[in-house]
């Protein structure tokens, strides 16, 4: 081969290697805008990209009209092979990321901007080896706890069996705390698994509050859909109906409409042998509950219930509540207003069936309570 087609040929290869170079970070931007399409952001308005070689980087992306969801940067780093031949993207990372929405009583998620909440991390849709997550914060208004803001640190990085996750997950409010270390899995198909190291909790509602919380949470489902919760959550305190208890296992198993709750305890105060269980099964997004107090000198849980303070138990209308020895226990289950219980000496197997109901007062005052029997 003569010297000047050898010079030719590697002038060819240069101006063609040239040229796919230059225009690299401009296939970036197709790819990744055509990714953004897939994954349900097709409001998202993406600025020109500030390019360099091997990288490009959008800053200030809204995805609404408001600028109630945005990122402040999106940075592309990228490789000439894996672009070119296979449409990847070796790291996306997102910094900055502000998104709001609701979480409503149907338990419909929606956040702002994002027309159409597509299984994000199927393997087939997306098309990146990491993507880092850094100082998110998602901001929702719900119909249960109402505002919640949770903050999310997170790193997905692509193995041959789909992605690996690993993060911290944090969220404080004045009724609901969370701290916790997550690492799961999202296969192919969509289908994930997410581990939950909770290393403080707490959580208050009109009725209980649960504080000094810890535990492991698991959630497995497909695309954006929940399938099955299984929880396990120490409690040092823990406060049902106006009454204490500490050192609370709360266990939760089953799918997210069908769940059911476990909560086992000791009572609290100057009173450490009351124990308490209760079964709450989730039917048709109402929670039908039950359960059990087991004292084993009768006399405690009169002491108990006295040192409380809130229910006007005495010997007239609690005949059974006796300051004797023997042990006994107490069933009760939901009731309207309230809730219904029998209280059985286990010795002499005397019985009392009663009501208590819970009256509403003024607003910043103390619920009353109100107790009789059933015939």
């Amino acid at each position: 081969m003569s010297r000047p087609i050898i010079i030719a040929i590697i002038a060819c290869v240069c101006l063609v290697s040239a040229y796919f170079v230059i225009t690299l970070p401009s296939r970036a931007d197709k790819t990744f805008r055509k990714h953004l399409e897939t994954m349900g952001f097709d409001a998202a308005t993406l600025p020109e990209p500030e390019k360099r070689l091997h990288a490009i980087r959008y800053r200030d992306v809204s995805f609404d009209s408001e600028e109630r969801s945005a990122i402040d940067a999106i940075t592309l780093e990228y490789s000439l092979p894996e672009l070119l031949l296979k449409g990847k993207i070796d790291t996306i990372t997102l910094n900055g990321v502000y998104l709001s929405g609701t979480f409503d009583r149907t338990e419909t998620l929606t956040i702002e901007g994002i027309d159409k909440l597509s299984p994000v991390f199927s393997a087939k849709k997306n098309r990146f080896n990491d993507l880092s997550i850094k100082n998110a914060t998602l901001s929702l208004l719900t119909a249960q706890l109402g505002g919640v803001r949770i903050m999310l640190d997170a790193h997905l990085q692509h193995e041959e069996d789909g992605y690996a996750i690993t993060g911290n997950i944090e969220s404080k409010q004045s009724q609901f705390e969370f701290f916790s270390k997550l690492q799961g899995k999202i296969a192919p198909g969509g289908a994930w698994t997410a581990d939950f190291d909770i290393q403080g909790a707490k959580l208050e509602r009109s009725t209980f509050k649960v504080t000094r919380a810890s535990g492991m949470a698991r959630l497995i489902g497909t695309g954006l859909q929940t399938e099955e919760i299984s929880t396990q959550i120490r409690a040092g305190a823990l406060t049902l109906a106006d009454t204490p208890w500490q050192n609370a296992n709360i266990t939760a198993n089953g799918a997210p409409k069908d769940l059911s709750i476990f909560v086992e305890a000791k009572s609290g105060g100057n009173i450490q042998d009351l124990e308490l269980s209760i079964e709450s099964l989730r039917r048709n997004k109402h929670f039908e509950w039950s359960g059990r107090v087991f004292a084993p000198q009768t006399h405690q849980l009169k002491t108990y219930l006295e040192s409380i303070g809130k229910l006007p138990f005495n010997a007239s209308n609690f005949p059974t509540l006796s300051t004797g020895q023997t042990p006994s226990k107490t069933l009760f289950k939901e009731g309207k207003n309230g809730l219904i219980f029998m209280h059985k000496n286990l010795e002499t197997e005397e019985k009392f069936t009663g009501r208590i109901e819970v009256h509403q007062t003024a607003p910043g005052e103390p619920p009353r309570y109100s107790i009789s029997d059933i015939p």
